[in-house]
């Protein structure tokens, strides 16, 4: 026990026939029984350190203790019956306290799960919105990713000459896009020993910062967002895979895509009309 219940007026009123020394000696006694949660060796040399009185002044002082009925040799250890009754109540307290404060913690950060939920809902919602705003605001029709895939790998384009490249004006776009719904998914993905909020974010925005610089900002939404529809449980190894089969090769001699004008990679879609 790291605390107990003191009542001064029943220690004054029942250490009165105790000398100075004796109730002194006493109160450490009784300390010493508290913080060792009723276990105190019947130990000389050790309660001589405890009262802070030489090995003769101390046994006279016992001698007294266990005569007036303030303390009790048992198994050879000390025993005192108020010591005894304080352990119990103030333990139980102690371990309601405990008991209240966990719980209180237990429902604070589920509330705060709940509004991070939300927040990430309507961050979303707002995204959709900004985006289908943008889109009205086009004149040609806005190329929709053709998810026929069952995998990966076949995420690899064989034929570029379907590629519809993305539209100046159209990045920025993408980039909200990026660092709205995308970080929101990935966000609770994020391995669990990250607890912070704030580092789990930084985590996943560090991931589609990476991903951006190995492939184009629209094959990253489109892998995400495939991730997403197929409800996998553990996105980020498939994202991974998926990015590191879209990032461009070298062509023969050396060539890469851009060299002879074609994206490295852009949504697959039909023609447009």
């Amino acid at each position: 026990m790291k605390f107990f219940t003191a009542f001064p007026n029943d220690w004054l009123t029942g250490t009165a026939d105790l000398t100075a020394e004796e109730t002194g000696a006493f109160w450490n006694l009784c300390c010493f029984y508290m913080a060792k949660d009723g276990v105190a060796p019947d130990n000389d040399a050790v309660m001589c350190r405890v009262v802070k009185l030489g090995a003769r002044r101390w046994r006279a002082v016992k001698q007294r203790l266990i005569e007036g009925c303030f303390i009790e040799i048992r198994d050879g250890h000390f025993w005192q019956e108020k010591c005894e009754d304080r352990l119990k109540k103030d333990g139980a307290f102690v371990q309601s306290q405990r008991d209240r404060i966990a719980k209180r913690w237990a429902q604070k950060r589920a509330e705060n799960g709940l509004k991070t939920k939300d927040k990430n809902e309507i961050i979303s919602s707002r995204n959709d919105t900004k985006q289908l705003e943008n889109n009205d605001t086009h004149d040609t029709p806005v190329s929709t990713a053709v998810y026929t895939t069952p995998s990966p790998s076949s995420l690899l384009r064989k034929d570029v000459s379907n590629v519809i490249p993305i539209e100046k004006g159209e990045e920025g776009n993408l980039k909200a896009k990026i660092f709205g719904e995308c970080l929101a998914y990935l966000i609770p993905h994020i391995k669990s020993r990250i607890t912070d909020p704030k580092k789990r974010r930084e985590a996943a925005a560090s991931l589609l910062g990476r991903w951006r610089k190995e492939v184009r900002d629209g094959t990253v939404v489109e892998i995400v967002s495939d991730a997403q529809r197929r409800g996998i449980s553990d996105p980020i190894p498939y994202i991974e895979k998926a990015v590191n089969g879209r990032k461009p090769k070298p062509l023969r001699g050396g060539a890469q895509p851009a060299d002879i004008g074609l994206p490295d990679d852009g949504f697959i879609s039909s023609p447009r009309a």
